[in-house]
């Protein structure tokens, strides 16, 4: 008896042929006695070739096409990537996308395009800087490819749409403070009583020590802080302090406690 060929098999006795691999398959192995030796092309190849002997003969899909499919046995299963994505390489079983904060217009390009300062995109595989969404005010963005932008700290303040740059973030005047991205002066708000504010921009305002107390809105100074009279106290930022409780006493101004 004579062994199959390198790119046959023969899976039954008493039969005089042996059979080739198929298209879009290879095999190296003498005496084959299966179709199970027939190793299909990788994807991103193809062969319409019949009892090949090695992966050599597996075609490459070309720059800017891909195949998913094993074993394909025609250049028809190679599909152009969609404009949204790109490959520069041959037999590709994929297409590569940009990342957020970039795009291509080109599929044979590997260069992905930043969106410009003062815009962002969160979103990948996108192909045209129409995608780049100008920051919103209250923000900015001061490198090229953000995906987010970022919000103005606390304590200031911005009404510009499309800012590059944290000099756009003004600070709320002493007195008064901000959560981040504020996107105008209306959004400080004044210090509550018993809280100051001594300087610009401040993220949160500060409360005045225990045992005193500050009625007034928008303090810019810890000396409006008034310390309690005896038989009275305060546990944190009040405009006024709490009287002792019946059976309590307190003989000492500026106290916590009874």
């Amino acid at each position: 008896c004579t062994a199959c060929p390198a790119g046959t098999f023969k899976d039954s006795t008493g039969n005089s042929q042996c059979s080739s691999c198929p298209a879009g398959t290879y095999s190296a192995a003498v005496g084959a006695t299966s179709s199970s030796s027939c190793q299909p092309c990788r994807a991103g190849t193809y062969s319409s070739s019949l009892g090949a002997t090695s992966a050599g003969v597996c075609v490459d899909c070309p720059a800017s096409y891909y195949s998913s499919t094993p074993g394909a046995t025609s250049s028809n299963t190679c599909v152009k990537c969609p404009q949204s994505a790109f490959q520069t390489d041959a037999g590709s079983s994929t297409c590569k996308h940009c990342g957020p904060g970039t795009f291509s217009p080109d599929t044979t390009s590997s260069i992905c395009q930043m969106c410009t300062p003062g815009t962002f995109s969160k979103n990948a595989g996108t192909t045209s800087d129409t995608t780049c969404t100008q920051c919103a005010a209250g923000s900015y963005a001061a490198a090229s490819g953000s995906s987010t932008c970022t919000l103005c700290a606390g304590g200031t303040y911005s009404g510009s749409i499309g800012a590059s740059s944290s000099s756009v973030c003004l600070p709320c005047r002493a007195g008064s403070y901000s959560e981040p991205g504020a996107t105008s002066s209306s959004s400080c708000q004044p210090c509550r009583p018993g809280t100051y504010a001594s300087s610009m921009g401040q993220a949160q305002c500060t409360a005045c020590p225990l045992g005193t107390y500050m009625n007034a809105t928008g303090s810019t100074s810890a000396s409006g802080c008034l310390s309690c009279s005896p038989g009275s106290f305060s546990d944190g930022p009040s405009a006024s302090c709490s009287l002792c409780l019946e059976g309590t006493y307190q003989a000492n101004a500026q106290a916590s406690s009874c």
